[in-house]
């Protein structure tokens, strides 16, 4: 998913509406990736960036992406086949996000309403954000696999890369995303791929 649009929407109509200055939508691809609270703490003020402010903030910001998450938002072009096309060839599917657990909710019911995904992960109360790799242990759970040899991870960010090292799984860079391939080759992904196809090319 594109969602880099209605993040930086919803973000800058909180900062506008406290008073504080907003950014460029080509800024947040730098601020987005590590949850939103850390989403919230990069966009505020240097001298706003405390406990309390951040938390209130982030408080203020859900309920309004959520309400939004789906306006601006779409897809990569050809990604919605792709993933058609591995559930036809007997491959679980799994969402493993930073994203709070309404706003993957939201999206994925959105947007891939006939896509059977396993299980949709996002952040949740008490479970630690990646690239702590207990969200990747979750989805293989829920999909009652046990063998890390039979997972392919596939992500954009540097945090992806070092979920996928942190869980010992193999690690697959899209350069279609948020992150440059110069940025991802630094983490020696297993693989680097161009367009949301090449996906069927490594899962045959």
């Amino acid at each position: 998913m594109n969602t880099i649009s209605d993040l930086a929407c919803s973000c800058n109509h909180i900062l506008k509406n406290l008073g504080y200055p907003t950014h460029d939508e080509k800024a947040y691809l730098r601020m987005v990736g590590n949850g939103i609270p850390k989403l919230i703490e990069r966009a505020l003020p240097e001298e706003e960036r405390n406990e309390e402010r951040i938390k209130e903030v982030t408080n203020l910001f859900i309920p309004y992406y959520k309400a939004h998450s789906c306006d601006l938002s779409a897809p990569y072009q050809g990604m919605t086949q792709v993933l058609a096309t591995l559930i036809q060839r007997g491959y679980k599917l799994a969402v493993a996000s930073n994203k709070f657990q309404g706003g993957v909710d939201e999206v994925v019911g959105h947007f891939f309403k006939d896509i059977p995904f396993t299980i949709a992960l996002g952040a949740r109360e008490g479970i630690p954000n990646k690239p702590n790799p207990q969200i990747v242990y979750d989805a293989m759970s829920a999909a009652h696999v046990h063998d890390k040899g039979l997972v392919l991870y596939i992500g954009d960010s540097d945090v992806d890369m070092l979920t996928a090292q942190n869980a010992q799984v193999a690690t697959c860079g899209v350069t279609w995303g948020y992150r440059s391939e110069e940025e991802l080759n630094a983490f020696q992904p297993t693989y680097i791929i161009h367009e949301p196809t090449d996906i069927l090319d490594i899962l045959p």
